[in-house]
């Protein structure tokens, strides 16, 4: 198959699988083609791989996760916690926030 007979939405099928075109030529703007961010880590004729180790975006993304893991521990836990209330003896019930802790880790 060549290039140039790929158009956006079209389809075709190889001894791998289903192929669907995304998008359309690049148009022709005379500029020079920069990768700013560095996220073309290999390129080849018939794969781009991106963001193949990218530590900023690595770190980025678990930093997210970590954060919505601390937020989901704080409002649900301690908030089921709290809203509960302490038993008839004055203890209050942990529970809630051990399995948010264990289920984020």
């Amino acid at each position: 198959m060549s290039d140039s007979s790929w158009e956006a939405g079209a389809r075709r099928t190889t001894k791998d699988g289903c192929l669907l075109a995304l998008s359309p030529e690049p148009v022709m703007t005379g500029e020079r083609a920069v990768d700013v961010n560095t996220w073309i880590r290999r390129k080849t004729d018939g794969w781009l791989d991106l963001q193949h180790g990218n530590l900023l975006f690595g770190a980025e993304f678990s930093l997210m996760f970590f954060s919505l893991s601390l937020l989901s521990i704080g409002f649900l836990g301690f908030g089921l916690m709290f809203a509960v209330g302490p038993d008839h003896l004055g203890n209050w019930d942990w529970e809630a926030p051990l399995f948010m802790l264990v289920g984020n880790l």
